[in-house]
């Protein structure tokens, strides 16, 4: 999915509480945590982590209400150090998700790369919340790319330059950062509609695009960066992403 150069660099890991238990586990999601430079992990989120893994992972921080963390776990989080949790009350005007996020850009000793998990699922409002966090961040210039995993949409937030491996005919949008005011200019190559410096004019410009070729590049001229939004199959996500993923 990455270049060399691109693989070389560090990622962090926030881990959501909407996520289905039964996909992840297909993921290698231990094997990216053991790269990861940090991993932020919101409520029931935590139920995908082996519970062996949780007191020896030091570069794991823990913050939510607790409102979605089932029992088992609750003597867990008790015993963790107070350095790597925050707990909320109920009673906040922010998401857990949104605060994970802020935490991780807060985070000195980040990596250029922050995947993001269990947050493009369950209710639409807390997803729409995240994706326009992950614009805010990447306006920040806090990452270089973020990777916000899903099940049937992955949505990459694009800053500068990206290439990725796709099987032929895979459905994909672009869309600019709507926090900008400059609308995206962008070259893309490998696709049925292939663009050089080209203004997106509208917010539907870039929907409906295809792969034509097993690699499509994509560069980015404006600053804010854009999102990229391929459609995948839930069985494919391993094999078009991951695999390269974790060279």
């Amino acid at each position: 999915m990455y270049d060399k150069g691109q693989m070389k660099q560090e990622v962090d890991v926030v881990i959501g509480s909407c996520i289905d238990l039964k996909w992840a586990s297909a993921m290698p999601l231990m094997a990216l945590i053991k790269k990861a430079k940090n991993v932020y992990c919101v409520d029931g989120g935590l139920s995908v982590l082996p519970d062996s893994g949780l007191s020896s992972c030091d570069k794991l921080h823990f913050l939510g209400d607790l409102d979605s963390l089932p029992r088992r776990l609750l003597k867990k989080i008790e015993q963790m150090p107070d350095k790597q949790k925050t707990i909320f009350s109920e009673r906040k005007d922010f998401s857990d998700g949104s605060a994970a996020l802020e935490m991780a850009s807060k985070q000195k000793n980040r990596g250029r790369r922050l995947v993001v998990f269990g947050m493009s699922e369950g209710r639409q409002t807390h997803h729409f919340s995240n994706v326009m966090d992950c614009f805010r961040l990447l306006k920040k210039n806090d990452w270089d790319l973020i990777w916000l995993v899903g099940k049937i949409h992955q949505q990459f937030f694009i800053r500068d330059r990206f290439t990725c491996q796709l099987s032929k005919s895979t459905d994909c949008s672009v869309f600019s950062n709507p926090l900008c005011h400059q609308p995206a200019c962008l070259t893309l190559s490998g696709f049925e509609y292939n663009l050089k410096k080209h203004i997106l004019n509208g917010w539907s410009h870039g929907v409906s695009n295809q792969a034509r070729a097993q690699t499509v590049q994509m560069q980015v001229f404006t600053k804010g960066g854009c999102c990229f939004l391929v459609e995948t199959k839930a069985q494919k996500l391993s094999n078009l992403f991951w695999k390269q993923f974790l060279v």
